[in-house]
């Protein structure tokens, strides 16, 4: 089981009401992530409802491809390969397709986790592997062998493929005061949702993450993405 959540810091204290609200305005679960040191931990999610939201307060992912594209999709070239190279060896597809992936989100301004068998197997086999310790080389491979068994996120030509895509998770980065990428909000919907509900929830999520930043005290400029839709790169 993930550790225990410490209390929160005064950011996510700051930014709780807000996130509760936006729980509260798209009917689905909502959450804060930040990287500490090689992990991901969720530091504040809110439930949609009476019920428990999908990722809880103090879970924990190894900061490695493909987890965490949200806060490198702005990084620098070499953190970025940091990144990846962080994973171990992974199949060619994978690192064609994510460099991809990041220069879209980078554009888009969110990202989309894909709801898989293979997803809800890895998060639970490193839930049970970490005990809250954090990242070490085994959870390391357990991300690579998702990257090597998933498809990533979705391109502007998959949007127009079928009718719907089964979405775990909706992200956007959230810019401190220095701007550079600090947290970031996603909502869970954990369902198969039309490409236009995509687009609009990614909308929703942005302006929460704009809000955010400014609360944080980010100035304009680099914290507010480019906003487009899943079609816009068809």
């Amino acid at each position: 089981m993930p550790r225990a959540p410490q209390a929160p810091a005064p950011r996510v204290e700051v930014l709780r009401g807000p996130l509760v609200d936006l729980a509260a305005d798209l009917g689905i679960a909502v959450c804060l992530s930040e990287v500490q040191g090689s992990s991901i931990v969720v530091v504040e999610s809110i439930g949609a409802g009476s019920g428990s939201p999908p990722l809880s307060p103090g879970l924990r992912l190894p900061f490695v491809a493909p987890f965490g594209r949200e806060f490198v999709a702005w990084a620098p070239v070499a953190a970025r390969r940091d990144w990846l190279a962080a994973a171990g060896p992974v199949n060619r597809k994978f690192r064609t397709r994510i460099s991809l992936v990041l220069d879209i989100i980078r554009r888009r301004g969110y990202g989309v986790e894909r709801l898989s068998d293979e997803l809800n197997r890895v998060v639970t086999a490193l839930l049970a592997l970490d005990g809250g310790r954090g990242s070490d080389a085994i959870s390391a491979r357990l991300a690579g062998a998702l990257a090597d068994l998933t498809v990533v996120d979705v391109l502007g030509e998959e949007a127009t493929s079928g009718p719907a895509v089964a979405v775990a998770t909706v992200s956007a980065p959230i810019r401190d005061s220095s701007g550079a990428v600090a947290l970031t909000v996603s909502a869970q919907p954990y369902r198969e949702l039309a490409t236009d509900a995509i687009d609009r929830l990614g909308a929703q999520v942005q302006a929460f993450a704009g809000r955010a930043s400014d609360l944080l005290g980010s100035g304009p400029g680099e914290r507010e993405p480019r906003r487009t839709s899943l079609r816009a790169h068809a």
